[in-house]
């Protein structure tokens, strides 16, 4: 029988049971008209803060538009879109190549503490709507 990385790590002593085991709370977002660039979608986060999952919904953008989930320095560490023209759906943990447009991520969750969730649009050349949301567990 196989143990969770996440139950390992906490035997071994590596991480809080925070990380196991913790409040769940939603940062729904909606973007208006916005276009390429980065786009802030929550204030700084708690410092023991994990995304769990997240979905992004979007208006046709138009050429090879990503849209990915993230954080400063790493800002497709959530969700890295693949390129698309149409309307679309990106989530986290991933879904399937035929309801979403993301490159697969099999992390469990995302350590984001400390920091602000962004949105960046890259290669749209348009404006569109986007919403959503991201659900993080939190000591708090």
């Amino acid at each position: 029988m196989a143990t969770s990385t996440e139950v390992t790590n906490i035997d071994s002593g590596i991480v809080t049971k925070s990380n196991y085991r913790a409040n769940v709370q939603a940062i729904p977002f909606t973007l208006t008209g916005v276009g390429d660039g980065t786009h802030t979608i929550s204030k700084k986060l708690p410092e023991e803060c994990r995304v769990i999952s997240a979905t992004v919904a979007f208006d046709a953008l138009g050429g090879s538009a990503t849209v990915d989930l993230g954080v400063a320095g790493s800002t497709n560490g959530i969700i890295d879109g693949a390129a698309s023209a149409n309307e679309g759906v990106n989530r986290f943990p991933s879904g399937t190549a035929n309801e979403a447009y993301e490159v697969f991520n099999a992390s469990g969750s995302v350590d984001v503490g400390g920091k602000i969730l962004i949105i960046t649009i890259a290669s749209s050349g348009n404006t569109a709507n986007l919403s959503g949301h991201v659900l993080i567990a939190t000591n708090e």
